[in-house]
């Protein structure tokens, strides 16, 4: 029997939007998923390795993560799906960083469902998840230096741009954006 201190990164079972349901990855988006890691304009910002970027390397990540749902050490890696079709149109997530329990944030919508407006639904959705039912006090995106599209988004999310880092294997460089939970309250949530 594992025996497990309770953790600050706690799932949810799943959260809404008014199109999308964010929710723990399930067996059945197989196929889903490893289409996306195999779509190689998709995942060309990404810090997957070529291996993780092969059938066989997307299901074992995928098993991964659902295995460590039910861990001590869970991977905070969520679906996304719309609600009316029930189809898997992307993910989200959140990592620890090493400083001042900061914690990265990441995104992916699956290339049909770019340009509706997907991510930035979610991902606002995420970071309310992430401020007000984790707790957190701040939440970084870091994106690739060419992904303008993914900088909209963190911009769109009220995010203020800090700077580029070099990051990753073979490292690359990164821009690197942040937000604090007391401005994602006074954007998102201001009060009357």
């Amino acid at each position: 029997m594992i025996t497990c201190r309770a953790s600050k990164m706690k799932l949810p079972e799943g959260i809404s939007t008014p199109r999308l349901r964010i929710r723990l990855f399930k067996p059945e988006d197989a196929e889903a998923f490893s289409s996306f890691m195999l779509d190689k304009i998709a995942t060309r910002f990404l810090d997957f390795s070529e291996e993780q970027k092969t059938r066989e390397g997307a299901l074992a990540l995928l098993e991964s993560v659902i295995v460590s749902y039910t861990s001590c050490e869970p991977i905070f890696s969520l679906a996304v799906e719309e609600k009316a079709s029930q189809l898997y149109v992307g993910s989200c997530g959140l990592f620890p960083l090493l400083r001042n329990g900061e914690m990265e944030c990441y995104y992916t919508v699956i290339r049909s469902r770019w340009g509706k407006g997907y991510a930035l639904e979610f991902m606002l959705r995420l970071l309310q998840y992430a401020f007000q039912e984790l707790g957190l006090n701040r939440v970084a995106a870091y994106t690739a230096k060419f992904n303008f599209p993914s900088h909209n988004i963190a911009e769109g999310l009220g995010m203020r741009y800090q700077g580029i880092i070099r990051r990753g294997e073979p490292p690359h460089e990164s821009r690197v954006y942040s937000i604090t939970r007391k401005s994602f309250q006074k954007n998102h949530f201001p009060r009357d």
